[in-house]
């Protein structure tokens, strides 16, 4: 490859082949492809001089705007070098830890301000340009580092909040691009939307996907459904995959706006499973084809509810991608038979390389060559993945498995709330028991008591509900459940007080 990586020279082609076609464009800046690739080279040569020596240079990346890290990751690609991108408002004390964790050689910012414990490891985005040593010939960058398969590594925390360093190479994400630009039948005149952060891997598909397939990249930084409208509008915009909290917040927008959004030809819902009804309604109400898919950062991916299934199949995250396998497994990592609940594995060819300096975590995460995903679900005879709930989130309540998806989707078909998250707590009686946040009127409290009594067993019904504005979300758009549990655990309430006196009075 001649020093050249290949995500990088895959794009860098689309530079030859149409130059001036629009390649980025972002709130401050658009590039054609040529200048893309110019803005790359120039960085790569900058990058270089400051650091010429014989090992892939690991760059951690707490850059804000999206185009930084996009030239960054280019750049990285280009001289086969490694890539942190962290969260730009990471505190920087995890920033110092997650710099030494990774044995990062020097940090990239692009805000005010100086990294006081990596003073000296911390170079600005101005200053990484001007660094830029002419006497450094392409040809020189190009024999400096040898391929490295470590080209991405993604700081994800999963449920549990501890760190799992996903490393990712080059030419996993070139697969996965090339993945979903199949999968959507994406062409070079699309234009695509970007309102996830890059160091989500949603954010670095929405990068990669339409530069690979020599389409545009439209970014937005800062979500807000009247702002994700009007990019839309103005760039007629093709395709996307917005988170499912973003899906939320823009349906109510959908019917009012319709004619601002005569150009989406495709739209995918991803990162969380949605609920059935809201399901229905995208369906019938966006005007283009809609998709649900279901991955995971490690493993990209896994299945896709097409349009032609959505009728037969609407509860359901669809039929394994071309090439992947997916099997339902018990605690024992024994294959289950159809329709019975278990843990998702995913056998696929674009799985991650391994977690970061974690032998013994990337050993667990596998059961063979199947990626335990952590995640439950059954399959129906048809092969039809159903998502159940994350492993973790399972309420077990007086011995009993609670799965709270079941719980939030009566819940929410009684169109009295906008959105709901049930979470288990800790409990003296039943180890835990079930709590409903719910966004909306606390006035409709006894009517969906009332549907729970109805619709769920006694043992699933929420002991308690309460009502908030907005559920807290992560950096990646997801529902922070763990916040949630902190939250709640910490109130410390007695939650069955009365249920034991009940039971335990003398007459």
């Amino acid at each position: 490859m001649n020093g050249y990586g290949e995500l990088y020279q895959y794009i860098a082609k689309h530079a030859q082949d149409n130059p001036e076609k629009p390649a980025v464009v972002s709130e401050s800046i658009t590039y054609s492809y040529r200048q893309l690739i110019q803005q790359v080279e120039q960085l790569a040569e900058s990058i270089f001089s400051v650091y010429p020596l014989e090992r892939p240079i690991r760059l951690l990346s707490v850059c804000e705007q999206p185009e930084h890290n996009l030239l960054l990751a280019l750049s990285m690609a280009k001289l086969n070098g490694t890539l942190i991108p962290l969260n730009s408002q990471t505190s920087a004390q995890k920033i110092k830890q997650a710099f030494e964790f990774v044995n990062a050689d020097f940090v990239i910012i692009d805000q005010e301000g100086v990294l006081s414990e990596l003073k000296e490891k911390t170079l600005t985005w101005t200053a990484l340009f001007a660094n830029s040593n002419k006497k450094n010939t392409m040809e020189k960058m190009n024999q400096a580092w040898s391929k490295n398969e470590s080209f991405l590594i993604c700081m994800s925390s999963g449920s549990t909040g501890q760190a799992k360093p996903i490393v990712l190479s080059q030419r996993a994400k070139l697969l996965r691009a090339k993945q979903s630009i199949k999968l959507y039948n994406l062409q070079p005149d699309d234009v695509v939307l970007n309102a996830s952060p890059f160091f989500h891997s949603l954010g670095q598909r929405l990068t990669f996907v339409p530069l690979v397939a020599g389409a545009t990249l439209v970014y937005l930084k800062h979500f807000t459904p009247s702002s994700w409208i009007e990019r839309v509008r103005q760039h007629k915009v093709t395709f996307t995959i917005p988170v499912a909290s973003h899906l939320y917040a823009l349906q109510p927008w959908f019917e009012k706006h319709y004619l601002q959004l005569q150009s989406l030809k495709c739209l995918v819902t991803s990162s969380a499973p949605i609920d059935v009804n809201f399901k229905k309604r995208m369906q019938e109400e966006i005007g283009c084809e809609f998709h649900e898919i279901y991955g995971a950062s490690e493993v990209a991916s896994v299945t896709n509810l097409a349009p032609k299934d959505f009728a037969q199949k609407y509860t359901t995250v669809g039929q394994p991608i071309e090439g992947v396998s997916v099997a339902i497994l018990d605690d024992a990592y024994t294959s289950l038979p159809i329709k019975q609940v278990g843990e998702i594995a995913v056998k696929s060819p674009l799985r991650f390389t391994e977690y970061y300096a974690q032998p013994h975590l990337t050993e667990q995460s596998f059961a063979g060559d199947y990626f335990l995903t952590g995640d439950l679900g059954f399959i129906d005879a048809d092969g039809f993945l159903t998502y159940v709930s994350r492993k973790k989130d399972v309420i077990i309540s007086g011995g009993i498995n609670i799965y709270p998806i079941e719980v939030e989707k009566t819940l929410l078909a009684t169109d009295l709330i906008k959105e709901v998250c049930v979470i288990g707590v800790e409990d003296k009686l039943l180890g835990e028991v079930v709590l409903a946040i719910c966004v909306g009127d606390a006035k409709v409290e006894i009517q969906l008591r009332k549907q729970a009594n109805i619709e769920l067993l006694s043992y699933q019904r929420p002991i308690r509900y309460f009502f908030v504005d907005s559920l807290p979300l992560t950096a990646s758009g997801k529902v922070d459940k763990m916040r949630l549990r902190e939250t709640y655990n910490a109130m410390n309430e007695d939650w069955t007080a009365a249920i034991r006196q009940m039971m335990y009075r003398e007459f």
